[in-house]
């Protein structure tokens, strides 16, 4: 998903937006299963680190229900970490307030730049992903 906000995100992490992850790694297997046996990853964006081009990261934004399904594969994950926001489902850039963003990395990837309070402001003031204007009031964490 190529939004302004998603190519924000990959720049804050250091990170390019990419139109796949690349082949041979297991953020690759991840995006491959996905087609295949239909994990809970819905509107994916997928990123590469900057420098080295490999795979850095597959953001996907899930519904409650798919949300807890995702946490429940992720546990048994070696290879691979999930993050989530603190921010919950304020931070999703597809459906602010009705999805989740969850972004799975390499498991060396410790820390996550997520969106800034004033851009989850904007995102859940403009348009819905069906293109409606949509007003909200949100409480967005510093």
């Amino acid at each position: 998903m190529r939004t302004p906000f998603a190519q924000n995100f990959a720049r804050a992490n250091g990170w390019t937006l990419a139109r796949h992850v690349g082949s041979g790694s297991a953020l690759d297997a991840l995006a491959r299963a996905r087609i295949e046996r239909h994990p809970p990853l819905a509107q994916l964006s997928y990123y590469r680190l900057k420098v080295a081009r490999r795979p850095a990261a597959i953001a996907v934004h899930n519904t409650i229900e798919d949300r807890d399904r995702l946490r429940e594969i992720a546990r048994g994950w070696d290879h691979l970490r999930l993050h989530e926001p603190s921010a919950g489902s304020d931070a999703s850039w597809y459906a602010p307030g009705e999805t989740w963003l969850q972004v799975i990395t390499r498991p060396q990837t410790e820390t996550i730049v997520w969106p800034a309070a004033d851009e989850m402001a904007a995102m859940a003031s403009g348009p819905n992903r069906r293109g409606e204007e949509i007003e909200r009031v949100r409480l967005c964490l510093p």
